[in-house]
C-alpha cells in the first residue's frame, strides 16, 4: 500500500509497509535446518537491504523526515505453535524497530511496527488449512472458527482494519509517536496485566 505510489521507488511521502508473509509451520522435529536463515532473510534482512535503508535514505536526502513501518505479526507479541522460526524472526523485526527509531529520531523519521492478528485472507485460508492439519483433524474452517471465537471483539479483522492503522502511523498525527509496535489484532494477544506479572 503506498500513498503515492511511484514506479521509480520512494518519494517524500510515499507510505511503504511491509508486507505479512506466511508462517509455514510444521513441526520442530521435522523443521528443515534451513527454513531458520530463509525465514530470517525474508523477515528481517530484507527491511534491512531492500526496504527499510532505502526508505530512510530516501527521507535522509529529501529532508523533512518521514515514516517507516515494519510489518510484524501477532507473532512478536506472543509465538504460535509450530512455527518458531517465524515467531523468532518477528521479534527481531521489533527490536530492529526500536533500534532504528532511536537512531533516525534526530531527522524526524519515525520507525514503528505493526502486528495484525487474524485478518480474512488467503494467508489466513493457508494457516487455517495448515495448521488444522498439524493440530489434529479439521475442516477446512473449522480451525479458523475456533480462533475468531477466542477474538474479544468477536471476528477476525480486515485489511482496512490494519490499513486504518498504517495510514494513522503515516500521518502527522503521528509524529511524535516511534519505536513502538502496534498489535491490531481485536484483543486476540493482551498484554500481562500488572497482576500478572507480580
Amino acid at each position: 500500500m503506498s500513498r503515492n505510489a511511484h514506479p521509480a521507488g520512494p518519494r517524500h511521502g510515499d507510505v511503504l509497509p511491509e508486507a505479512q508473509q506466511s508462517a509455514l509451520p510444521a513441526d520442530v522435529n521435522a523443521l528443515d535446518p534451513a527454513i531458520w536463515p530463509a525465514t530470517a532473510t525474508r523477515t528481517v534482512t530484507f527491511k534491512v537491504t531492500d526496504g527499510t535503508v532505502d526508505v530512510s535514505a530516501v527521507s535522509r536526502a529529501q529532508g523533512g523526515g518521514g515514516r517507516i513501518l515494519n510489518a510484524a505479526s501477532g507473532q512478536a507479541r506472543q509465538g504460535f505453535i509450530f512455527t518458531p522460526h517465524y515467531a523468532a524472526s518477528k521479534f527481531a523485526v521489533v527490536g530492529l524497530t526500536q533500534s532504528l527509531a532511536k537512531e533516525l529520531a534526530t531527522e524526524q523519521i519515525t520507525v514503528n511496527a505493526y502486528c495484525p492478528g487474524i485478518v480474512g485472507s488467503d494467508m489466513w485460508s493457508y494457516n487455517d488449512r495448515e495448521w488444522g492439519r498439524l493440530l489434529g483433524d479439521y475442516k477446512p474452517g473449522e480451525l479458523m472458527e475456533e480462533w475468531v471465537a477466542g477474538i474479544p471483539l468477536g471476528r477476525a479483522g480486515t485489511n482496512d482494519d490494519v490499513a486504518s492503522l498504517l495510514l494513522f502511523l503515516a500521518s502527522d498525527d503521528a509524529a511524535y509517536i516511534t519505536g513502538q509496535t502496534i498489535t491490531v489484532d481485536g484483543g486476540q494477544v493482551l498484554p500481562e496485566s500488572p497482576e500478572a506479572m507480580a
